[in-house]
């Protein structure tokens, strides 16, 4: 059942790659906006050096910085008529990764080249897929039914990016959670049990070295050297988790009081108590994130916001043109925003931060 199983994910993987031979290369557009900051070739931003130069615990660099503006647009899928939503960096910042409506397959935007081209077209593979700490890999999980069964096949697959080669790296009748990488790790739940894979023994283990930070059943939990405590939140209910990309924090998405921003043990950070998604920048202070306004279960604005780690202060990204702002991430250097508007169009925004004149 295994080698038939994995006939029909390599022909999926053959007839997929023969029909993306060509790239698709992004042309310009009349809205995109260039100057001479390219976006491929990144440096720390001026936050992260000064977040470094000051212990990175005491001092807050942004804060008495007022005057935000927005220095350049680029738009990367507005020819394309597909909906594209969730985009993340790769860890150097050269290529940006993103999913469409549905999660059915995983594509990337090549900044240096200007290139689109989709790694897979599995149905579900975009759902909280995992971009490795090389950036040479995507890890996913999959899931596929047998003809005239109900019953679902569960896989944790690794799919290189250059090559898009797949490799099953666990399969099972249970059910799978989307996979995280901490590590040598690629940890996920099976029948809400902790279990990891190691990327060096190329083994299972259920009996782990990570920390890892999940939610059951609205229960924050943590697994340590083999056993799991709840920890408590003070009755505000956990929906779901998410590492930040530095693999530093947990970003606890909750059901009606916002977000929590966690250490990597689950301990509370700061609070966002109207914001619906959030990303940190690595080595800084900085986060961005999303409140909604809704009429009904319709959502009629979301706004962007800058806000910090150690503060409940926020900064409205109101030069931002799109009504609707959804998963903003940073770049892994901090001088870009990617997100995805209402029309599912992945852009990516270059901030310029002034220092308010004293």
């Amino acid at each position: 059942m295994i080698k038939k199983f994995l006939l029909i994910v390599s022909l999926l993987l053959f007839t997929f790659c023969s029909k993306q031979k060509d790239k698709e290369k992004k042309p310009n557009t009349k809205n995109n906006i260039r100057n001479s900051v390219q976006l491929n070739n990144e440096h720390k931003s001026i936050h992260q050096q000064e977040w470094e130069e000051h212990n990175k615990k005491t001092y807050v660099s942004v804060k008495e910085q007022a005057d935000i503006q927005l220095k350049q647009e680029k738009v990367l899928t507005g020819n394309l008529t597909k909906h594209f939503i969730a985009p993340f960096y790769n860890p150097n910042g050269t290529s940006i990764f993103f999913t469409t409506e549905g999660y059915n397959g995983i594509w990337l935007y090549d900044l240096q080249k200007e290139e689109i081209q989709q790694l897979n077209s599995l149905p579900g593979s975009g759902f909280k897929f995992e971009i490795s700490e090389t950036g040479n890999s995507v890890f996913f999980r999959n899931k596929t039914f047998k003809k005239n069964s109900t019953k679902a096949q569960y896989t944790i697959v690794q799919q290189t990016v250059n090559e898009k080669e797949i490799n099953i790296l666990y399969m099972s009748k249970n059910v799978l959670t989307p996979p995280v990488q901490l590590g040598n790790e690629i940890i996920f739940l099976e029948n809400n049990k902790p279990k990891a894979y190691n990327l060096k023994t190329k083994k299972i283990e259920n009996d782990f070295k990570s920390t890892f930070i999940y939610v059951i059943n609205n229960k924050l939990v943590k697994f340590k050297n083999g056993k799991k405590e709840n920890i408590s939140l003070n009755g505000i209910k956990p929906v779901k988790t998410e590492y930040t990309s530095d693999k530093k924090n947990i970003i606890c998405l909750t059901a009606t009081k916002g977000i929590l921003l966690l250490d990597k043990n689950g301990l509370p950070v700061n609070h966002y108590p109207k914001a619906f998604s959030l990303s940190k920048l690595n080595n800084s202070n900085l986060v961005v994130f999303t409140e909604e306004k809704y009429k009904g279960n319709r959502i009629i604005q979301s706004d962007v916001y800058l806000g910090f780690t150690d503060s409940d202060k926020k900064i409205k990204l109101s030069a931002i043109k799109d009504k609707k702002v959804f998963n903003p991430v940073w770049s892994p250097n901090g001088n870009n925003i990617a997100y995805n508007n209402e029309d599912g169009i992945i852009k990516i925004i270059t901030l310029k931060i002034k220092p308010q004149e004293k």
